[in-house]
């Protein structure tokens, strides 16, 4: 079961900083509560999954792993659809619970950091880590899916903002889309360029044509 391996990730992360399992599992099952909310279909824990999974394939080029873990399980631990703070308010409950985990202060800030960069995954700066961009492309590789799973995913997300009329919903959706073909690479990292940015840009331009 997905939620059964996430809780392991979990509880092998945070063992590191404390040997509280009460505050262990008090955060995880935060965490668990808010990944499961019925009016989520993409922001699962399925999705916190896959990137666990994609951090397992990368670890030989990873620097921080603890930090990607983090921000994993965070990044979108509040998630309201159409909200312009879900990525400040994960960041602050975040950093709540990792104080709380008596993770050292560098961890918390970089998680802090790359949450933050969530919100657009394309305002980066010099002072943006490997890891970071590395954390970016996997968050977005799902719009470099292959065609069948990518609608799947279009599906979810139109789903999630079901409160939305669609004549709303295909505005800020055709924005979004819109604003990631004008970027001269979708990707940051070479690998996930080389895998997803030709497939990202056919998924979103048949979108447009097709859905929007």
């Amino acid at each position: 079961m997905t939620e059964i391996r996430n809780q392991d990730v979990w509880n092998s992360l945070c063992s590191r900083f404390t040997a509280d399992q009460q505050i262990i599992d008090r955060a995880w099952n935060e965490i668990d509560l808010a990944y499961r909310a019925p009016a989520r279909a993409y922001h699962t824990l399925v999705h916190i999954s896959v990137l666990l999974n994609q951090i397992e394939e990368h670890t030989s080029v990873i620097e921080n792993k603890a930090m990607l873990l983090f921000t994993t399980f965070y990044h979108d631990v509040v998630y309201t659809p159409g909200s312009g703070t879900n990525e400040k308010d994960s960041a602050a409950i975040a950093e709540k619970r990792m104080k709380e985990l008596h993770v050292p202060e560098e961890i918390i800030r970089d998680t802090k950091t790359l949450i933050l960069l969530t919100k657009s995954h394309a305002e980066v700066n010099p002072s943006v880590t490997n890891d970071m961009l590395l954390f970016l492309d996997m968050d977005l590789s799902i719009i470099g899916a292959r065609p069948e799973v990518y609608g799947q995913y279009c599906e979810h997300v139109r789903e999630e903002f079901k409160v939305f009329p669609d004549f709303i919903f295909r505005k800020g959706r055709r924005s979004f889309l819109k604003s990631q073909l004008k970027l001269p690479l979708i990707f940051h990292t070479e690998s996930f360029r080389n895998k997803y940015e030709v497939q990202a840009r056919l998924n979103i331009i048949t979108e447009l044509r097709e859905k929007l």
